[in-house]
């Protein structure tokens, strides 16, 4: 706008000084309007344009004084306006056109990031109720476990375990629900600080270890190079690191061997869990870190609930890092994550 408002006044100037017909300033003015006004400004601009010109015609002034008479004067001067002109309008519309689906963009983006307010403040809210109960029922099944309540059978022990087990689960989906909540609305702060990322790996190996499912499986550390020391916040890269470990135990752990492995990369730290499993389609691997997506496993033995991966995804995406996964089917899976040196 700035530069054709410049380009009009020094048109102005130079026709003037020239002592040249100023009608034929029309052009840059009318590329001013369309710019500012839009279509219906150029509209109105071009009908004015067209009577001055007709009428100037019929007095005999303009190009076409001497060659036509008449009503051929008008005819010609409004071709003159038409095919001189169009461009102009093409270029209105073409703007308008423009506005016309940024406005519509912008409305879909506000709609979408309500929508996704509004699915935050469900998933906390579920996730709030059904803490409070579940605790109870925890509580209840540990006393009952215990015989704190009364005598039990080794059939009852066994129920409660399973209650409490259960329970639990339920419990960990909470826990679950409020980060993906708190990650999306952008409520998780995170503090980044020099992380000793090798020190990160080690201890997901030690917990992870410890659970039931990686009975059988041995998790291996392997760290190439000095210096592996990440930017991030060691809490979240920690919660990261076990969720990908995880994983890797429950879908990939058929190999037997599970590996964290860091290696230095030009800008950062890459960090790499390995399974021998049978590994994912390209299809399956474009929705691994959609929400509650479980690839079609919902009815398999194997537990989860889709949130895992989603929530590693935001967390270390809130950390300045990247996460992807590198897998062929029958080849295992290789999950990774990016993020800067400190």
């Amino acid at each position: 706008v700035v530069l054709l408002s410049l380009l009009t006044v020094a048109n102005v100037l130079i026709f003037g000084m020239q002592s040249l017909p100023i009608s034929f300033l029309t052009l840059p003015l009318l590329l001013l309007i369309a710019v500012r006004l839009r279509l219906l400004g150029v509209t109105a601009a071009l009908l004015i344009i067209s009577v001055l010109a007709i009428g100037g015609s019929m007095m005999g002034h303009g190009p076409y004084a001497t060659a036509f008479q008449g009503a051929d004067r008008a005819m010609m001067a409004q071709l003159l306006v038409l095919f001189g002109y169009l461009p102009i309008m093409l270029v209105a519309a073409l703007l308008e056109e423009r506005d016309r689906l940024s406005d519509r963009a912008k409305a879909g983006q506000v709609r979408a990031e309500r929508a996704s307010a509004a699915k935050s403040r469900l998933l906390a809210n579920v996730a709030h109720e059904i803490k409070s109960p579940v605790g109870g029922i925890i509580g209840i099944g540990e006393l009952w476990r215990a015989g704190q309540l009364g005598p039990v059978t080794p059939t009852q022990t066994e129920m409660a375990e399973m209650l409490v087990k259960t329970a639990r689960q339920v419990e960990a989906l909470a826990h679950d629900l409020l980060d993906v909540a708190r990650a999306e609305s952008g409520a998780v702060k995170v503090e980044l600080r020099p992380t000793d990322v090798p020190g990160v790996l080690d201890d997901v190996r030690r917990a992870t270890a410890l659970r039931p499912e990686a009975s059988g499986i041995r998790i291996d550390v392997v760290c190439e190079g000095d210096g592996l020391v990440a930017l991030a916040d060691s809490q979240r890269l920690t919660q990261v690191v076990s969720n990908l470990t995880s994983n890797a135990v429950k879908y990939g752990g058929s190999g037997g061997v599970v590996v964290l492995r860091a290696t230095r990369i030009h800008d950062g730290v890459r960090i790499e869990i390995i399974d021998r499993g049978p590994g994912l389609s390209p299809e399956k691997q474009t929705q691994l870190f959609e929400p509650f997506n479980r690839l079609g496993l919902e009815r398999s033995t194997v537990e989860g609930h889709g949130i895992g991966l989603a929530l590693a995804k935001r967390l270390v995406e809130l950390q300045g890092g990247t996460i992807g996964v590198s897998s062929t089917p029958g080849e295992g899976a290789v999950f990774w994550v990016e993020l800067p040196s400190a």
